[in-house]
């Protein structure tokens, strides 16, 4: 019986430490909650503006597309992703047969699209850029690219000198020294 007794005594003093307890650990759970659904939103925000880039810049690299179409279709998918403000800018201002690259890039800001509480990431921005050839033919895709070109021409380079070695050696950057191999005074 005096077991009984001690038993009820100490749980009416546990139920005092129990609330303070579940006090203290309540907000941190709460910061735990809501700042993991804020990054979700940020991680949604990135992969939308990365998508809507790409997007639009498929759009515009086919023959005859303008910098509207690419414009066009991005804030097509911001707005289908519930982006509030989000800015397109496309890169040339013009896209003609010449054109070799199309630059898309698309700005979110986070103050106005935030879930739980918008200012949290107050005067920040997601920033996304793609940047695609366009599909034209070939020779006017090499002249308008010089670093394609020459990446070109190195590959034609490549594959006419003949790298035909029969040592053993795998290696395909034409280096044929072996003394590395042989060690030190090899």
């Amino acid at each position: 019986m005096l077991v009984l007794v001690l038993e009820k005594k100490n749980k009416k003093a546990r139920t005092g430490a129990t609330l303070v307890e579940f006090a203290i650990t309540l907000p941190i759970v709460f910061l735990l909650f809501f700042g993991m659904i804020e990054l979700s939103r940020l991680f949604m925000l990135q992969h939308s503006a990365d998508t809507a880039a790409y997007e639009g810049a498929r759009s515009a690299i086919v023959p005859g597309a303008k910098p509207q179409d690419a414009v066009l279709a991005a804030s097509e998918l911001l707005r289908a992703a519930g982006i509030k403000n989000g800015q397109i800018t496309v890169q040339p201002d013009a896209i003609t047969e010449e054109t070799a690259l199309v630059t898309v890039t698309t700005i979110v800001p986070l103050s106005d699209n935030g879930w739980v509480v918008p200012n949290f990431f107050g005067g920040r921005i997601v920033k996304s850029e793609v940047t695609l050839i366009c599909e034209r033919p070939p020779m006017i895709m090499l002249t308008g690219i010089p670093r394609l070109r020459l990446n070109a021409l190195q590959l034609n380079l490549d594959a006419d000198d003949g790298n035909n070695d029969t040592s053993g050696n795998n290696d395909t950057s034409g280096n044929n020294d072996t003394s590395a191999a042989n060690g030190p005074g090899g």
